[in-house]
């Protein structure tokens, strides 16, 4: 029995015919936007790398919600053009949307938020972005974010996300893992008269067992540079974590804490870093010297050289440091290219830096140093540091006493072919910098010196033996009768080599040519070095 269309009304309401007619459009709207997406995406990627130079990006889905305008990236990455199996940056999930709020404000801008987002960068692709003359500010990184998303970034959300530098493809990388981040008001939309109108915070566990907590203010539209004003602090960073770097040029970090917290400003307008606190913690560091490495070692020198002058530029940058302190380190020379190798240290270091400034205007600061000499002398330093603006200025002192020569022997058989049964070494010295010019002495003492040992002559040749047996009766003679001593004083005076030379430019000059210079020649003299 057919029904008729009266009665057809009664069975289908007039209500549910309309509801039946939004869930077919909303399915065909939906496939719709099923089969946009995939242009979407191919057009997307075409003209974000349109506008890069060098890079390439890789969107792997996409996913445009119209009613909110919103849209979401799936597993993008970013890549070098000469390394595509590399990725550098890689997004899992990338979300960008209008941020309403400050429609209310009459400013139409975006808001984006990525989800673990993953850096990952190795030496070489650290060495082409170098090598490459284009500057990495005309790579194309602003065109290519617009044309992700055509709204101008106001805040930006990172969570969860990680950082990897690997040094050595076999090597293990320095990571920086969960770190959250927050940029608020990035183009301005409240308070624009402010200096750093934007807020911002970071935060992340930095190495093996560190935490790095960054918060405070900053202008993302200043020029040629944008401007920060930040509070930090670092907790347990794991010093022995910087091997796989710092091993590349020749120290060897094991163990070594670091604990430090202050305040930098760094914008066109100001460039200022405090550090309130820093504290280093059991530092174990040598520099090993290889006879293969003599070319880069100087490359490093002159870097640190460079570096020191630049950080002591009071127009480049101004730098404070309140209380620093360096607790139970040990800080060694090893030279692999002698034979035998030795090693040249100072155990149970404790350093104490006060007040430090590079700023003319800035008053003096205090460094004490106390500590052993080859594990057994005493060892203690203490200095001044004037700041100038033009010149070193600073004046330092250094006394080592009951230090065994015996400790020294390795480097003794090295250097002068002999070996010490028994003696002690002691070193008084006090230097001055001021003006351009430099005066002090160096003056080391070498007591109850014996040089020929039988016991230690088994399997030795009767000349080197008789050589040994001359250096005693040497020595002898230029003992002091009273004080069963000798010393020789080295003077250090006249003018600077390069007056620019920063403080600790003519620091490390003094310490690398120190021993070689005045310590070991004065006693091959006592000893009768000519053959």
């Amino acid at each position: 029995m057919s029904l008729t269309p009266r009665e057809t009304s009664r069975r289908w309401p007039v209500g549910s015919g309309i509801v039946l007619s939004v869930v077919v459009i909303f399915v065909l709207f939906t496939g719709v936007l099923a089969f946009i997406d995939e242009p979407l995406r191919r057009t997307m990627e075409s003209r974000v790398n349109g506008a890069l130079s060098g890079y390439t990006v890789r969107i792997g889905a996409l996913d445009f919600h119209p009613l909110g305008l919103s849209l979401d990236l799936e597993n993008v990455t970013l890549v070098q053009t000469d390394r595509p199996n590399e990725p550098i940056v890689s997004f899992p999930r990338w979300n960008a949307n209008l941020h309403w709020a400050k429609l209310l404000k009459g400013r139409l801008v975006s808001e984006h938020r990525f989800e673990s987002p993953h850096i990952s960068v190795t030496r070489s692709q650290a060495e082409t972005e170098i090598d490459d003359d284009t500057d990495l500010g005309d790579r194309g990184w602003q065109d290519a974010v617009g044309r992700v998303y055509p709204f101008e970034i106001n805040r930006l959300e990172i969570r969860d996300g990680s950082f990897t530098y690997r040094d050595r493809p076999d090597g293990p990388p320095l990571e920086l893992r969960h770190i959250d981040a927050t940029a608020e008001n990035i183009r301005n939309v409240e308070s624009p008269d402010r200096p750093y109108p934007s807020a911002l915070m970071l935060q992340s566990d930095i190495f093996s067992s560190g935490h790095l907590r960054v918060e405070g203010h900053a202008n993302f539209l200043a020029q040629p540079i944008p401007g920060i004003d930040l509070d930090f602090k670092l907790k347990n960073v794991g010093l022995d974590d910087l091997l796989p770097l710092t091993g590349r040029f020749g120290f060897q970090v094991r163990g070594g804490t670091l604990h430090a917290s202050g305040h930098t400003e760094y914008s066109p307008w100001a460039k200022h870093v405090t550090c309130a606190e820093l504290r280093i913690n059991g530092l174990n560091v040598n520099f090993v010297h290889h006879a293969a490495a003599q070319a880069r070692e100087k490359q490093v020198v002159l870097a640190a050289e460079k570096g020191a002058s630049h950080a002591g530029d009071p127009e480049r940058l101004k730098l404070e440091i309140h209380d620093a302190r360096l607790y139970d380190a040990e800080m060694g020379f090893v030279n692999e290219s002698a034979n035998p190798t030795y090693r040249v240290f100072a155990s149970n270091l404790n350093v104490d830096l006060r007040d430090y400034s590079n700023q003319p205007e800035a008053g003096p600061s205090d460094i004490s140093l106390q500590g052993r000499f080859m594990g057994n002398g005493e060892l203690t330093a203490s200095g001044r540091f004037r700041p100038s603006a033009s010149t070193p200025d600073f004046s330092l002192g250094v006394r080592i006493v009951h230090t065994k020569l015996a400790s020294f022997n390795k480097l003794f058989r090295a250097h002068a072919d002999l070996d010490v049964k028994q003696g002690t070494f002691a070193l008084f010295s006090e230097l001055t910098v001021k003006d351009g010019a430099m005066d002090g002495y160096i003056k080391p003492f070498f007591k109850d010196v014996d040089v020929y040992d039988p016991a230690q002559d088994e399997g030795k040749g009767v000349f080197q033996q008789f050589y040994e047996g001359l250096m005693e009766t040497l020595t002898d003679s230029l003992k002091n009768s009273e004080r069963e001593q000798v010393a020789t004083t080295t003077q250090v005076a006249g003018p600077l080599a390069d007056p620019r030379m920063s403080t600790w430019e003519v620091i490390i000059n003094l310490v690398r040519n120190a021993f070689f210079e005045a310590i070991l020649p004065g006693f091959q003299r006592h000893v009768g070095q000519d053959r």
